[in-house]
């Protein structure tokens, strides 16, 4: 063994906390609505599989239900460690179509955008971040063919989506857009 090899033994020694922080995810392309099964499977075979899911609302027979549904459809993350854990069955389990690779190894993602998701988690969903406008704000346009339009909001779609009344051609007109194209303007 050559100096500054790290050997199994090692990192048994490493308090798991530590490890966790430095932790990569290998990104799982997944078979369409089998998000939760490879979760499973991956769990059987001794990997550390994670698949961040927000509550949708869903209308069926004229009834409203809140489902979990993944934030990510067709992707799983896998925490991995090339170096010491074997990679390759992850692709020929169950649900798994590919692994997403960079050249012929795993593309990694860094452990800090995973630990992101997970502090936002609430029972089990990731919770968006609160809208910073109400309806009624005044907001100007900062990107797009509307730069420099000032509107108002009418009302709010998503996280990261508002409608806005815009005047154009002497008539006011909805519009919906998205929230970094607009800045609040100051009361």
């Amino acid at each position: 063994m050559a100096e500054g090899d790290v050997t199994v033994d090692m990192l048994q020694r490493v308090p798991p906390d530590l490890l966790q922080k430095y932790q990569q995810f290998a990104v799982v392309n997944t078979q369409p609505h089998r998000e939760m099964a490879v979760v499973e499977q991956l769990s059987r075979q001794g990997y550390e599989p994670y698949c961040p899911r927000v509550l949708r609302r869903t209308s069926h027979a004229r009834r409203l239900r809140d489902i979990l549904k993944p934030l990510f459809p067709g992707y799983v993350f896998v925490a991995l460690d090339p170096a010491i854990q074997q990679w390759s069955p992850i692709g020929s389990t169950f649900g798994v179509r590919r692994i997403v690779k960079a050249g012929d190894r795993p593309a990694l993602l860094d452990g800090g955008f995973i630990d992101a998701l997970k502090a936002r988690e609430l029972e089990g969903a990731v919770v968006r971040p609160e809208n910073p406008y109400e309806i009624g704000d005044s907001v100007q346009f900062v990107s797009n063919a509307f730069e420099g339009v000032v509107a108002k909001i009418v009302a709010l779609k998503d996280a990261d989506r508002i409608v806005v009344m815009l005047e154009l051609l002497h008539r006011p007109v909805a519009f919906t857009t998205d929230v970094r194209a607009v800045r609040p303007l100051a009361p």
